[in-house]
């Protein structure tokens, strides 16, 4: 699937094409990347060479999980993930999923996790961390992930 036709989109707009990201993506993606959390709920500020040099690590260490969804040549949203073995088979951690506004709720977000999961088998297990009662938790439950019973986030600085 390298294009996505998303319903309610009018036959004269344009298609929206999800592809595997580039090198040549990243800035576009940290700037959109900068841009969606700057809104609400999170109200981060990230800096320009902080944005690049942290999708970029995950860029480094599976390309391959890394897609961009683009309409009209630019970047409207973009999803980081790499996998790895584990005993209950192949783990696919999302690290980020983020679509600009006027991409959001026109299956831009479905889309780029479908994508992603196609590309590392379907049998995969999904796992990410989430803001609770973002549209970002709201669109996970809906694609059928639910809370780990196992595993809690800790955070926080080590006082050693």
């Amino acid at each position: 699937m390298s294009s996505i036709e998303l319903f309610g989109v009018h036959e004269d707009q344009a298609m929206i094409d999800i592809r595997g990201c580039s090198e040549s993506d990243l800035l576009p993606c940290s700037a959109l990347l900068r841009q969606v959390y700057a809104e609400s709920p999170y109200h981060e500020t990230w800096s320009e060479s902080s944005a690049a040099e942290y999708l970029e690590a995950f860029f480094r260490i599976d390309p391959r999980g890394c897609f961009v969804a683009v309409e009209q040549e630019a970047v409207i949203g973009s999803i980081f993930s790499y996998s790895y073995p584990w005993s209950t088979g192949v783990v696919l951690f999302i690290q980020e999923l983020f679509v600009s506004e006027p991409g959001r709720r026109k299956g831009v977000g479905r889309g780029l996790v479908a994508r992603v999961v196609d590309s590392k088998g379907r049998d995969s297990n999904v796992a990410l961390i989430v803001r609770e009662g973002t549209a970002a938790a709201e669109l996970y439950r809906k694609l059928g992930l639910s809370k780990s019973r196992h595993f809690v986030l800790y955070s926080g600085k080590v006082g050693a």
